[in-house]
């Protein structure tokens, strides 16, 4: 995000661009002297330059639902992934009710995996086919940091 702050005559304004979010930008009126995201909450506070307080600006329960898929890989060969690992703001799903991250997973155009992850623990996928193409989507409103496909349990804690 970048945050900019203007006067106009007596009223102090801020806008913020966001990228890949909606809206891609926000204007408030908000005398502030400096800003701060909380990386696990997503939240924005403020620090006012009225009365020297911070501010939650925006401050929801949770933060908003998102619906993500991947690009199609393609294997050289045909491969079996045994092992999914999620990478995600956990602290903040413990923190929040109705907070969750669903995970699918495609082979081949047809979707094998489909279940919602709570921890950062690796998680076997179904066996016994192969494909050449393999798509990730994740739906959720926890931030999620990265998602790992490999062959084995094993090979998720190299």
């Amino acid at each position: 995000m970048y945050f900019g702050f203007y006067k106009v005559g007596s009223t102090y304004n801020a806008i913020i661009i966001q990228r890949n979010d909606n809206p891609p930008l926000v204007n408030f009126s908000f005398p502030a002297n400096a800003v701060f995201v909380e990386p696990g909450t997503g939240y924005l506070f403020a620090l006012s330059n009225t009365d020297n307080k911070i501010y939650k600006i925006d401050a929801g329960a949770t933060n908003s639902t998102y619906d993500w898929k991947s690009k199609i890989f393609q294997c050289p060969l045909p491969s079996n992934f045994g092992a999914l690992q999620v990478y995600a703001d956990y602290i903040f799903m413990a923190a929040n009710a109705g907070s969750y991250i669903n995970i699918k997973v495609y082979a081949d155009g047809v979707k094998q995996y489909d279940a919602n992850v709570t921890s950062s623990d690796p998680v076997r996928l179904p066996a016994g086919f192969k494909a050449v193409n393999w798509e990730i989507e994740v739906l959720g409103n926890v931030p999620v940091r990265s998602v790992l496909l490999a062959s084995t349990m094993t090979e998720t804690k190299q």
